[in-house]
């Protein structure tokens, strides 16, 4: 029998049974429901796909997804094909623009397989054990494709052990939420003890002192009521910007009032009609208002203040669209209801491209590296001596940011000189009793579909 199987014909039948053997432990493999670990799933309205919790960060998130290579693709594939796709969050709140904590979702067919989802407005809010619900004004996630869901927040329960996320499909319209339990990362018992002050309370930082007389929450809305001085002219007539804080690190413009302190956050910036020191500022000369549907690659190198940027283009009225690799094309609105304002990312073929709508001329400026901290881009152009604001519209794409600045569209007038300017506020604390009958306001439960 040995000899038989030392012979041609048996080494030839021995390898065919280990490679028959072979083959079916790797069916059997891609049979197994198995996976990444995950923290938390649920099943999704269409009763097929589960949503899966799979990673949470404090901060910035990298992670890229490659299917499985070729040399697998004699096996049965499982579920819908994901293509290759990268996610890279900034770990800053995109509404708030302040740091925050990263969350990653990812949908998954009944075997348990990473699958493509048509779902992509899925919205996403985090409820208190005492009832307040941590709402944002984006509630969707900053990267929806292909069943991927990655968003930061930078306010959400973090007295609690449990997390508690609603999700709610925003496509689907009077479709019931969903809530998923998880271990809370952000959980501790160490928190630091504020005091609140008495009012008024008056601060005061180099020329300006600012006294807050009242403070109060209605409708929804922070209501303090301010008095501000300052002996330096250019800052007559600043800008005010709130933010609440709070003892757990949360940060955003409305906050559980069943904290015993909230701490106000004022930041003054100089006023954009001001004069800007010349650290402060750049002009960019003789920049060129095109005719509609046509776009001109700059990329001009901004530098002055510590910051770094660029001018990527500039554009008449119409679409631009660029590929990931810096081609820019344009046209112009084909319908009168296209002359709309707006902005849209995606992938196709695997590279990213991104898509601006103006009903104006603008210009296109990457903010490379992130703006220092609170800091505020201003930009005026300036024709015959006047200055003029230009009305800004910011975007963040896949970890980068922009903004998208429109210019004058004037008879006659081929060009103009753009000044750049950043505008670095004065920032004032105060420290607050949240209003009693906020308690009573934000936790009045919604209204039925």
């Amino acid at each position: 029998m040995l000899k038989k199987l030392r012979s041609p014909l048996g080494c030839l039948l021995v390898s065919g049974l280990l490679l028959v053997v072979g083959l079916a432990g790797l069916f059997l493999l891609s049979l197994r429901q198995t996976g990444d670990p995950y923290l938390g799933e649920v099943t999704l309205a269409d009763g097929v796909h589960r949503l899966r919790l799979y990673q949470t960060t404090e901060g910035p998130l990298d992670f890229e997804w490659k299917p499985p290579p070729r040399s697998q693709s004699f096996l049965p594939r499982r579920g819908s094909y994901v293509p290759v796709f990268e996610i890279h969050l900034t770990g800053i709140d995109q509404w708030h623009q302040e740091p925050g904590h990263t969350f990653l979702f990812r949908t998954v067919d009944a075997q348990g397989q990473y699958a493509y989802s048509e779902t992509q407005n899925l919205s996403f809010e985090f409820i208190e054990s005492t009832g307040f619900v941590f709402k944002e004004q984006i509630g969707t996630a900053e990267f929806p494709h292909f069943g991927a869901h990655a968003l930061t927040r930078s306010a959400l329960p973090r007295r609690d052990k449990e997390l508690r996320i609603r999700i709610q499909d925003r496509s689907r319209g009077a479709s019931k939420p969903l809530e998923m339990v998880v271990p809370n990362p952000c959980y501790r018992t160490d928190f630091p003890v504020w005091q609140a002050e008495t009012l008024p309370i008056e601060k005061t930082i180099g020329p300006r002192t600012v006294r807050l007389e009242k403070f109060d929450f209605r409708f929804g809305r922070l209501s303090p009521q301010f008095n501000s001085t300052s002996s330096d002219v250019d800052k007559g007539s600043p800008q005010f910007h709130h933010i609440l804080e709070d003892a757990t690190g949360n940060r955003g413009e409305i906050l559980s009032p069943f904290e015993t302190v909230w701490k106000l956050k004022t930041r003054v910036y100089r006023s954009h009609t001001a004069e800007f020191p010349e650290s402060m500022r750049t002009v960019v000369h003789k920049l060129p208002l095109l005719a509609p549907g046509t776009v001109s690659e700059l990329d001009r190198v901004l530098k002055f203040d510590g910051w770094e940027g660029r001018v990527l283009c500039v554009a008449g009225t119409g679409i631009v669209h660029v590929t990931g690799g810096g081609q820019y094309t344009s046209r112009q609105f084909d319908k009168p209801d296209e002359a709309t304002s707006a902005f849209s990312d995606g992938i196709v073929n695997g590279q990213y491209f991104k898509q601006v709508s103006r009903a104006s001329p603008f210009v296109w400026i990457d903010l490379l590296p992130e703006l220092p901290r609170h800091t505020q881009l201003v930009v005026q152009t300036t024709q015959n001596g006047q200055r003029t604001m230009c009305p800004l519209m910011h975007i963040s794409s896949n970890g980068r940011n922009y903004i998208v600045a429109d210019l004058p569209a004037l008879p006659g007038l081929s060009e103009v000189d753009l000044t750049i300017a950043l505008s670095r506020p004065e920032e004032f604390e105060f420290l607050v009793t949240p209003p009693a009958h906020a308690r009573v306001e934000l936790t009045k439960p919604e209204p039925e579909n």
